[in-house]
């Protein structure tokens, strides 16, 4: 029987951040937000950890300044070993509206083998009409295209 460790044909069980972001520092919606995310991971067969879910709370999507949650995890993603595999968000609006910040922030995210995770794309029911920021950064070449 083959160890599952070293089998490359099982399914990993990836280890899972969250962060969560409200400009209006609503409550009901960060919460709402991260129940979203627990689900999704827990559907996909992952794993949270608690100790790096993070959120900021009154905190704009038009840029990356006072955002120490996410800030945190970024410095945590460049960690060895590394405490999670993905950084899992409910949807693209919650991590930036600027298309040009999100591709950067996944490129340094990639560089230490950190995947940004969107609940649909962990929920295929939830596949609709999603922006996939993992496009080819040369077609947004000098772009700054808020997006909604």
């Amino acid at each position: 029987m083959p160890n599952k460790k070293f089998d490359s044909k099982a399914k990993r069980n990836y280890i899972c951040s969250i962060y969560t972001r409200s400009a209006t520092g609503d409550k009901a919606s960060l919460e709402g937000q991260e129940m979203r995310c627990r689900t999704a991971v827990r559907q996909a067969g992952w794993t949270i950890v608690d100790a790096y879910v993070r959120c900021d709370a009154r905190a704009s999507g038009n840029s990356f300044s006072k955002r120490e949650g996410l800030e945190s995890l970024i410095a945590a993603a460049k960690m060895t070993p590394r405490p999670f595999d993905h950084i899992v968000v409910d949807e693209p609006s919650r991590l930036t509206r600027d298309l040009r910040q999100a591709i950067e922030l996944i490129d340094v995210l990639a560089q230490y083998k950190v995947k940004v995770y969107y609940v649909d794309e962990l929920v295929p029911k939830n596949k609709g009409l999603r922006v996939k920021l993992a496009l080819d950064k040369r077609q947004y070449k000098g772009m700054n295209n808020p997006i909604g």
